[in-house]
């Protein structure tokens, strides 16, 4: 394994904040029923043992620090906002529809060159089946309540 002259601290300091995370989740779902706490404990527990590795890896230096790239600041500030967005329009108009949104927006942010139809229509398609998915997942199979918006 190659190791590195230099201490990954962005690495670092995100292990442990996500280690914190963890520590808080489990904390609180102390108080949930058993079936009620099973997700995000397992989330919770995940995290906390790959933040635990992270730690690992970071002290031993095998962690190498990213490279910092140039990137648009414009086209962060939009993804900041579009999450932003997301979460402010959950209890307007629904999560389904506020997760599609978001979703969508998040990918149009991310994309650089310009799409045909063809592509337009792949991703609409995409974007609406994984967000019914996760949502038939979680509102049927795992029976999370999702809060209802306003208008729906």
């Amino acid at each position: 394994m190659k190791t590195s002259d230099e201490l990954d601290v962005g690495g670092l300091v995100t292990a442990v904040a996500m280690l914190v995370v963890s520590a808080w989740v489990l904390w609180e779902s102390q108080s949930y029923t058993e079936l009620a706490a099973v997700f995000p404990r397992t989330v919770a527990l995940v995290l906390a043992l790959a933040s635990g590795i992270l730690i690992v890896r970071c002290l031993m230096r095998l962690q190498l620090p990213a490279k910092v790239e140039a990137g648009s600041h414009l086209r962060r500030a939009v993804l900041v906002l579009a999450l932003v967005g997301w979460v402010v329009l959950i209890p307007v108009i629904g999560f389904f529809i506020a997760s599609l949104l978001g979703f969508i927006v998040c990918g149009l942010t991310a994309r650089y060159e310009p799409w045909p139809m063809r592509r337009w229509v792949g991703f609409v398609t995409m974007a609406l089946a994984a967000v019914a998915l996760f949502y038939g997942l979680f509102s049927e199979v795992l029976k999370v309540p999702f809060p209802r918006g306003w208008l729906l």
